[in-house]
């Protein structure tokens, strides 16, 4: 079998992921989360040796399954690869963004840093949009109080509507707690009430115009597959019973909202117009057409739909069986609504960027009531440095500069200990020629070894290894001062202009260097 863009590529589907159950009641958990979190490290200790790894299907992304137990469940933890964000630029932010929208798990663990939760926090608000089976686990909180920072996770969890759980993925102990809470997650009867952020006005009403037609035309809906399918394979007695039942209870739930709808238009041309429009998009977010867990959230959907993405178009299309842009109610509505956006002065390039910042103001909100800081004013010193490292003047010079330093740095210092090491290999050449030629050895064998296979390693390792040695060191110090993810931030929008993100810039940096 060859290998095409469609099977290695960004458009390989992930859905074929094989979940291994060792009992069919076990509950299949994503263990999400920002790179660099500790999330591996609780992976492990949970899962111990009961580990399976491999790869997603169609892509070169690594996946890890394991299996742990307690006095309630068994789980499948499924270790999703590190994200910052669902709003994917690359193969594994697709991978992640499929597993937690389409995965059909019945929970996710989305793990944060103790010591940066407001940053993590922009990931956990976008995947409470997705599902409300969400379980927060705040990790490294031991690292968190050596730098004085205290996590108030009653607090936290007030604000977002969901449970969190404090732990250190080191000790054992606290994710014996961490468990017990994700045992009272999946076993819940009724829906949570995530926190909800709130956009742009022009955004929140763009969506409550697209909301009510994907609403109709995905609710009671099933993924391929899924209970629909079985249904239909079932008795044809009782799949028609259900069916009819199903089908009144939603046109009697229609009529309802339409009649409701209806009500509320008209009042909506006094003063009060945009609350009254406003509670009506309110009830039909608590609609209880919705409440299947294989459910997509038609408030998300309807945000991903003005927000085109080619790639999570074709994921929700596999999903769901069916082009949800060829129903023409769905067509109009979310054309009406982006007519809407564009009367309003919001551009469709410009829309993804609201969409970020809603979320950034949204995690500063949830962040500022939850995270106390023993000295005041801790985050103030980085926050002086972003405006002057990411502003648009100051930014590209300084990061030019900066990186020009250091190549010149690595080629420049490179050279000396470079010559060294190439006279010490090549006079090792020469001796190792004369022990050749004393022992009578054929020119096609001293040729072969000598002159072949040992001259092309002195002369890799002599031009390379000095190089290396000097700017991955060099690199490390930029990562851990943290202006390695500000270049990234820099030169996100320029790569996008190729279809790329900011962070292969980095990669481009290391591949410059090499030439």
């Amino acid at each position: 079998m060859g290998l095409t863009n469609t099977s290695v590529g960004m458009g390989a589907v992930d859905s074929g992921l094989e979940i291994r159950k060792q009992a069919p009641t076990d509950k299949v958990v994503a263990i999400a989360g920002n790179p660099n979190v500790g999330k591996s490290t609780l992976f492990n200790n949970l899962t111990g040796m009961n580990q399976h790894t491999g790869n997603w299907p169609g892509k070169t992304v690594s996946n890890a399954q394991g299996w742990c137990k307690t006095g309630r469940h068994g789980y499948v933890l499924v270790d999703i690869p590190g994200t910052y964000s669902l709003m994917a630029h690359s193969a594994e932010e697709e991978v992640a963004r499929n597993f937690i929208c389409f995965g059909k798990s019945d929970a996710v663990v989305v793990v944060c840093d103790a010591t940066c939760l407001e940053r993590n926090l922009n990931l956990v608000l976008q995947t409470m949009e997705i599902s409300d089976r969400v379980l927060v686990c705040v990790n490294l909180l031991d690292e968190a109080k050596r730098k004085h920072i205290s996590i108030d996770l009653n607090a936290l969890s007030d604000e977002l509507g969901v449970p969190v759980a404090g732990t250190v993925a080191r000790k054992k102990k606290s994710l014996d707690r961490m468990m017990d809470q994700l045992d009272d997650l999946v076993d819940r009867e009724t829906a949570l009430t995530p926190f909800k952020v709130q956009y742009d006005p022009l955004i929140e009403q763009a969506i409550r115009i697209a909301e009510p037609a994907i609403r109709a035309a995905v609710c009671g809906k099933s993924p391929v597959g899924g209970s629909g399918a079985a249904a239909e394979a079932g008795e044809a007695a009782s799949g028609e019973v259900a069916a009819g039942e199903v089908a009144a209870q939603d046109e009697a739930t229609r009529d309802r909202a339409a009649s409701a709808e209806a009500r509320n238009i008209e009042e909506a041309s006094d003063e009060t117009g945009n609350a009254a429009v406003g509670e009506v998009a309110e009830a039909a977010a608590i609609s209880p057409c919705c409440d299947s867990p294989a459910a997509l959230s038609p408030r998300w959907l309807a945000l991903k739909l003005l927000d085109y993405d080619k790639s999570l178009m074709d994921e929700l299309k596999a999903y769901l069986g069916f082009d949800i842009l060829e129903d023409p109610a769905v067509a109009a509505g979310v054309e009406a609504a982006r007519d809407y956006l564009k009367a309003g002065g919001l551009r469709p390039e410009q829309l993804k960027d609201k969409i970020v910042s809603g979320l950034v103001k949204a995690a500063e909100a949830v962040s500022r009531k939850a995270v106390h800081f023993q000295k005041e004013g801790y985050n103030d010193g980085d926050r002086r440095l972003d405006k002057v490292l990411t502003s648009k003047w100051a930014g590209y010079p300084i990061m030019l500069a900066l990186l020009a330093l250091v190549f010149w740095i690595t080629i420049t210092g490179a050279n000396y200990p470079s010559a060294l090491l190439s006279d010490l290999l090549f006079k090792v050449q020469d001796r190792l020629l004369d022990v050749f030629h004393y022992i009578g050895a054929p020119e096609w064998l001293t040729g072969m070894l000598v002159l072949g296979i040992y001259r092309v390693l002195a002369w890799v390792v002599s031009v390379m290894l000095p190089p290396m040695a000097i700017f991955f060191p060099m690199f490390t110090l930029l990562e851990d001062s943290g202006y390695l993810p500000r270049i990234a931030y820099n030169l996100d929008k320029p790569f996008k202009c190729c279809h790329a993100c900011g962070k292969q810039a980095l990669t481009m940096c290391m591949e410059f260097e090499y030439l």
